[in-house]
């Protein structure tokens, strides 16, 4: 039995997933960071986490506007969207490993890297 995933649905699913974290970024910086960190985090990073947000908007935007694309670019954008929730996975692991962010922050990651697998499954080439 062969297993596919629709591309243009799994764009959309990170492209809500990125969208609802970068709202979540902008408008409530504080309780962002309250989900991720223990402690008391200076209020100069309140700007790192609005960028953070910002770039989130971006993969966001960039995955939607791939939706009605053809096929490679679809694929392409998977391909990179798929990196880039492995890797954010990668780095929830280490700085929670690292106690840097809470222990709740195991979850953030495997949902990060199951959305990377997600994006990349679905950018394989199949022959029609």
């Amino acid at each position: 039995m062969k297993v596919s995933l629709d591309e243009g649905a799994v764009l959309k699913l990170s492209s809500l997933y990125a969208g609802g974290a970068a709202a979540a970024a902008l408008i409530a910086p504080n309780k962002f960071q309250d989900t991720i960190y223990d402690t008391i985090v200076p209020r100069a990073s309140l700007s790192v986490t609005r960028h953070h947000g910002i770039v989130l908007a971006g993969l966001s935007a960039l995955a939607a506007a791939a939706v009605p694309a053809d096929r490679s670019t679809q694929r392409a954008a998977l391909k990179a969207a798929g990196a880039t929730w492995l890797a954010q996975g990668v780095l929830n692991v280490y700085e929670t490993a690292d106690g840097q962010t809470k222990r709740n922050t195991y979850a953030l990651a495997a949902a990060n890297c199951v959305l990377g697998g997600l994006c990349l499954w679905s950018s394989r080439s199949r022959q029609m």
